[in-house]
């Protein structure tokens, strides 16, 4: 044990968690894209741009994503645990956003 190195992370460490943070964080933006539209789909009236705004943030957060995987090829335990984590934020997010949508998110 090094309490020199307490909090200290490594490059790959850092790559790792970028990863993990980018391939969860557009979930909010598509899940409020996809309420939206239905919404929209359901009293037939335009939402003036916000589907398509929100839809581009979560795109965003996809191309910040394949930045960081030109420094990390994730292995298929990370992937698991990727994929674990955006079924429980999705879940999640869309209960939250159903239930209060004017909170936008968590």
């Amino acid at each position: 044990f090094n309490a020199d190195k307490v909090g200290v992370m490594s490059k790959e460490q850092w790559v790792d968690h970028a990863v993990f943070l980018e391939s969860v964080a557009a979930v909010p933006g598509m899940i409020a894209a996809m309420v939206r539209h239905l919404r929209s789909l359901r009293r037939m009236e335009r939402d003036h741009g916000w589907i398509r705004h929100l839809l581009e943030e979560a795109d965003n957060e996809r191309v910040h994503l394949f930045f960081f995987l030109r420094e990390k090829n994730p292995g298929l335990i990370f992937r698991l645990i990727v994929w674990v984590a955006q079924v429980l934020f999705f879940a999640m997010n869309i209960t939250f956003y159903l239930i209060s949508p004017d909170r936008k998110s968590v």
